[in-house]
């Protein structure tokens, strides 16, 4: 299972890295910084 950091999801949307950092959180996924990882799951 592939982890993706939110840095590199920001970059791949166009987005900054607050803003998807901003919304996982919002979708209750457990990150704290932009070099949190993701999984594919999430």
């Amino acid at each position: 299972m592939a982890k993706v950091r939110v840095y590199e999801l920001a970059r791949e949307l166009g987005e900054e890295s607050k803003e998807v950092l901003a919304r996982a959180q919002e979708l209750g996924i457990d990150v704290k910084t932009a070099s949190s990882g993701l999984d594919e799951e999430a």
